[in-house]
C-alpha cells in the first residue's frame, strides 16, 4: 500500500468513528410524553371562563397555557416532554396567500414553556422536548375543501 492509500484509510476510519460518536449523541425521544389535544384544552378553558361569567381573550389563553397548563405538565418528573395534537385548521385557518394565514400561538406557547423549563432546570439529565401531531382530513381548513 502506498502512503496516500494508507492516509485515506486512516482518515476514513477516523471519520467513521467520529460519525458513530455523533450518531450516539443524537437525541431520541425517551420516556413518557404528556399528550395535549390542543383544541380540547383551549375549548375547555374558554367554556370554563364563560361559565364563570368572564370572557377570555387569546392573550389570556396564551397566559393560561404558559403560566399554568404547560408548566403543570412539565413539572411532573415522569414527563419527558409534550406531544401536541393540533388540527391543521387551527394552525392554518386562512389560505396561505392571506396576511393572517397562520395561527401558531398555542404551539408557540408550548415551545416557550418547554424552553423556560429547560432553562430553569439546567441540571436535568435530559432536556424536555416536544413532538407535533398535526391532523389533516376532517381537520383540514375550509379553504382546502
Amino acid at each position: 500500500m502506498n502512503i496516500s492509500a494508507k492516509y485515506a484509510l486512516v482518515v476514513g476510519l477516523l471519520l467513521l468513528v467520529s460519525m458513530q460518536r455523533d450518531a450516539k449523541a443524537q437525541r431520541i425521544p425517551t420516556g413518557i410524553y404528556a399528550v395535549v389535544r390542543v383544541e380540547d384544552v383551549v375549548n375547555a378553558e374558554f367554556k370554563a371562563a364563560e361559565a364563570g361569567g368572564k370572557g377570555i381573550t387569546i392573550a389570556g389563553m396564551d397566559l393560561y397555557l404558559t403560566s399554568d397548563f404547560y408548566p403543570g405538565l412539565l413539572n411532573n418528573p415522569a414527563v419527558s416532554g409534550l406531544v401536541l395534537q393540533v388540527h391543521w385548521d387551527t394552525l392554518n385557518p386562512n389560505p396561505p396567500t392571506e396576511a393572517n394565514a397562520y395561527f401558531w400561538n398555542f404551539v408557540d406557547d408550548a415551545f416557550s414553556s418547554v424552553n423556560s423549563w429547560n432553562i430553569n432546570h439546567p441540571k436535568a439529565k435530559v432536556p424536555k422536548t416536544i413532538q407535533l401531531i398535526v391532523t389533516p382530513g376532517f381537520n383540514s381548513p375550509q379553504w382546502v375543501r
